[in-house]
């Protein structure tokens, strides 16, 4: 792997791509772990439920890094990693889903997820799910030389 010029130099981008939406409702709002029973509370909208995702996708780029820290890997990737919360929003587990046929930006999207887990927020009241995986790409590039 090769490192090269640094950060101030402008050379690289990362970008995150959100989930998309499925006809019958984001695939990202069905449960992963068992279902809790909610004590009467109403379930969250659809919408209340895309305002959660759209903040723990939020929380995910306000950390993304370079790989390497000040440096730049050369090339480019996609990562897909599947990430599972509980229901007070602690990161159970992250992993890699698709990998980007680079080890690097592989474990750099993990790292990414898991210095992101420390602000993710709780579930939105009444969510009947205890746990719940999303799978989130992660995008890295080089720009010029």
């Amino acid at each position: 792997m090769h490192l090269v010029r640094c950060l101030a130099l402008g050379i690289a981008r990362l970008s995150l791509l959100a989930s998309p939406a499925t006809a019958a409702g984001p695939s990202w709002a069905k449960c992963s772990g068992d279902v809790v029973n909610t004590g009467g509370v109403p379930e969250p909208s659809w919408r209340d439920i895309e305002k959660y995702h759209r903040t723990i996708v939020g929380m995910i780029m306000m950390h993304m890094r370079p790989p390497g820290g000040a440096y730049l890997i050369r090339g480019r990737g996609r990562t897909v990693v599947r990430f599972t919360l509980d229901r007070t929003g602690k990161l159970l587990r992250a992993e890699v889903a698709k990998t980007s046929g680079s080890a690097s930006f592989d474990r750099e999207a993990v790292k990414i997820v898991r210095r992101a887990s420390d602000w993710f927020p709780a579930m939105p009241a009444g969510y009947p799910c205890a746990q719940k995986s999303f799978s989130q790409p992660i995008s890295f590039s080089q720009r010029g030389m």
